[in-house]
């Protein structure tokens, strides 16, 4: 499954569904987990989970404000989004719950700030944007080495056949 990916400034890996089908699968491989899973207070996010069992507040706080970003709370309003922090022990699934949703037993809260979603909305930008120049300039280095290499085909074709003439 191609969850979302997201590496903290410190190195920490993130995953994050895409759609209620993925946080349901997500979810299931870490519940009851110890790890750290982040959800806005309000339906229509992905789960986010923190793949590292002891990461530092600052990856949280990282995690959290991706978890904003990607949020229909975010899409919607544009302002101040309130993620909910939990533990993978704490949370549970009832029969009856729609795929994607999940309860939790208990959690701790974390205002994540409008200015703080668009510094990393403008990060995340950036690095796309440098992504986008590097693969550009892989793309003309194979070009040039694809050429380089039918220059010596031809060239070496040619030397065959004028050593296959005498």
């Amino acid at each position: 499954m191609n969850f979302r990916e997201f590496t903290t400034k410190t190195g920490k890996k993130i995953f994050l569904g895409k759609s209620a089908e993925q946080n349901e699968i997500l979810m299931k491989q870490y519940m009851l987990k110890e790890n750290i899973i982040l959800h806005t207070e309000k339906p229509g996010s992905p789960f986010a989970v923190i793949l590292d069992l002891n990461p530092l507040k600052e990856d949280i706080k990282e995690a959290a404000t991706f978890c904003a970003l990607k949020s229909k709370d975010w899409r919607d309003n544009q302002k101040d989004v309130i993620i909910n922090i939990f533990s993978g022990k704490d949370v549970y699934k009832d029969k009856n719950m729609p795929a994607g949703t999940f309860g939790v037993k208990k959690s701790q809260k974390l205002r994540i700030k409008k200015e703080e979603i668009l510094k990393l909305k403008d990060r995340i930008e950036i690095l796309e944007k440098q992504k986008e120049s590097f693969l550009n300039d892989k793309k003309q280095e194979n070009k040039k080495e694809n050429v380089l290499f039918k220059i010596k085909r031809i060239f070496n074709k040619l030397s065959t056949n004028r050593i296959n003439k005498k």
